[in-house]
């Protein structure tokens, strides 16, 4: 931890470098266009991934899942009532005891299906719907990466033409320096979340101790 503060702060002043070389050897095309795909991708999601986790759960995932911890615990209450409460998730047995039941008793006044579907019902806004939506966001960071690809080289071919060359170059070189900026107060928003997790850890007074990144970090704590 004795060199992690110039580490930091030579992290804020290598990232920004670093971007600028990335904008004059790519380009404009070559740069912001996989950037901005990601971006692109990454509003969709916010907009989108909400109501298709939503439509997915309720219309692919509740059913198979009722059913998958319907024949579960169709199993276990076989083998006895003991091995029912022991077999249930934790998540299944804290939403069955707020309503007032203890797993058993629930067993003895209502059918495994619907036990199964009250389980289930509960989850979904705890647990299955966060998760999907978590998956969505990857499946639009993924396409994002794939038409990356597939149209980045036909953009660079266009950009190489005499006319196009320098000044895709030269916006390369612009975009480099805004995305070296952007690329240091995502490091800075980050590093001010750790420490306010963990004020008292060793990150925290590493953090304390640099000269650049420490002062990133506060205004952006400042900032909200």
């Amino acid at each position: 931890m004795e060199y992690l503060p110039y580490i930091l702060d030579a992290l804020i002043i290598i990232l920004p470098l670093l971007a600028v070389v990335e904008g004059l050897i790519k380009g404009f095309t070559g740069l912001v266009l996989p950037f901005a795909l990601v971006v692109g991708m990454v509003i969709l999601a916010r907009l989108y991934a909400g109501p298709m986790a939503q439509h997915i759960t309720e219309n692919f995932i509740h059913d198979a899942a009722s059913e998958r911890l319907s024949s579960f615990l169709s199993d276990k209450l076989s083998e006895g009532s003991l091995t029912l409460s022991q077999a249930l998730p934790s998540f299944a047995s804290e939403f069955i005891s707020s309503a007032g039941y203890s797993p058993d008793s629930l067993i003895s006044e209502q059918a495994i299906p619907q036990l199964s579907e009250s389980i289930i019902t509960a989850a979904q806004p705890a647990i299955i719907i966060p998760a999907v939506t978590a998956g969505i966001y990857i499946c639009f960071y993924l396409i994002a990466k794939i038409l990356g690809v597939i149209l980045v080289k036909p953009a660079d071919a266009i950009a190489k033409l005499p006319i196009l060359k320098q000044v895709n170059k030269t916006l390369g070189f612009v975009a480099g320096i805004l995305l070296g900026g952007i690329r240091c107060i995502v490091l800075a928003a980050a590093t001010s979340v750790v420490i306010s997790f963990a004020p008292e850890s060793a990150f925290a007074s590493a953090v304390s101790k640099t000269k650049i990144l420490s002062l990133l970090a506060q205004e952006i704590i400042n900032l909200f």
